[in-house]
């Protein structure tokens, strides 16, 4: 299939136009914060850049300007195409979820494939011209037609399903959690993100020096958390199991030990959590790409499950 076809010095004609529609996403301003290094946080999504209480997600400027850049390069004059001089005046902004619409137009052919263009970004909602300009570039001397042009994908590592459940949840009261044998900078980490996140109100359980080391290690206060000491995994699990069945904890977390430790505490027949029904467990991973939560179940506790 044909995907680029370029426009010759010869062939254009002064007044014929090219235009190219862009929806402006987040993704887009953290990509384009990447690339440029402008980490300017008016540009980035869910963070307040100029302390008014409200995100901004403003378009950087030469973030709209690259998509007169699209334009010159795919369409109008196209493959070939390399820019003198280039001219903007910025008139109002773009924010991500705005429609832009990017065109240009040849104003004047001259000598040696030098070509003026005028160049503009409007907001589709409202007509706003976002910016007005010229170019000046050398058009191609020869027609080109590319197939099967590949461009590697550009994935951004965000979590936005996971934001959005953080952002539900911010409203609830943090669940009282016993954490099983945090002694490990990740697993003491996590738990300390979920206390900030205000998930969970956590109590941690285990080898006090071990758990203080990891707090030492990742640069993190434990002021005002309840530790429970615990010298061995196998005993931090059923002190764990313990405080859930008194009702002092309403959740377990599993810190830095192996799973069977911390289910053979769950499964002990006195003070146990067995509740007469199959045992299972849920991944929630949030996948790039997708548009919604990825869940996986039994992955790891019924390996093998039937219909039933």
């Amino acid at each position: 299939m044909k995907i680029a076809e370029n426009r010759p010095f010869d062939a254009l004609r002064v007044g014929e136009s090219a235009e190219i529609a862009r929806l402006c996403t987040e993704d887009d301003l953290y990509a384009f914060a990447n690339v440029s290094g402008n980490h300017n946080p008016l540009h980035l999504a869910g963070i307040d850049g100029d302390g008014d209480g409200s995100p901004e997600a403003i378009a950087p400027a030469l973030w709209v300007g690259s998509l007169i850049s699209a334009v010159i390069g795919n369409l109008l004059p196209g493959a070939g195409t390399l820019y003198r001089s280039q001219h903007f005046a910025f008139h109002d902004r773009a924010q991500a979820g705005d429609e832009l619409l990017a065109r240009v137009t040849v104003l004047e052919k001259r000598s040696g494939r030098e070509t003026l263009l005028e160049t503009t970004v409007v907001r589709q909602r409202d007509g706003a011209t976002i910016l007005s300009g010229q170019a000046v570039v050398d058009a191609p001397a020869s027609k080109m037609i590319f197939d099967d042009l590949e461009i590697p994908g550009l994935i951004v590592q965000r979590h936005r399903h996971f934001e959005r459940l953080l952002a539900r949840a911010e409203a609830l009261d943090p669940i009282p959690t016993a954490v099983v044998a945090p002694e490990e900078a990740n697993a003491l980490g996590g738990a300390l993100l979920g206390a900030r996140h205000t998930l969970i109100a956590p109590i941690l359980i285990g080898r006090t020096s071990a758990i203080q080391a990891a707090a030492a290690e990742i640069d993190a206060s434990l002021e005002g958390i309840e530790i429970v000491e615990a010298e061995t995994h196998a005993k931090a699990a059923e002190i764990a199991v313990d405080l859930v069945a008194e009702g002092r904890a309403k959740a377990l977390m599993k810190g830095h030990l192996h799973t069977d430790a911390l289910l053979r505490a769950c499964l002990r027949r006195e003070r146990g959590l067995r509740t007469g029904r199959r045992l299972t467990h849920v991944f929630v991973m949030d996948v790039p790409g997708m548009g919604h939560p990825l869940l996986v179940s039994d992955a790891a506790i019924n390996i093998a499950p039937d219909l039933a």
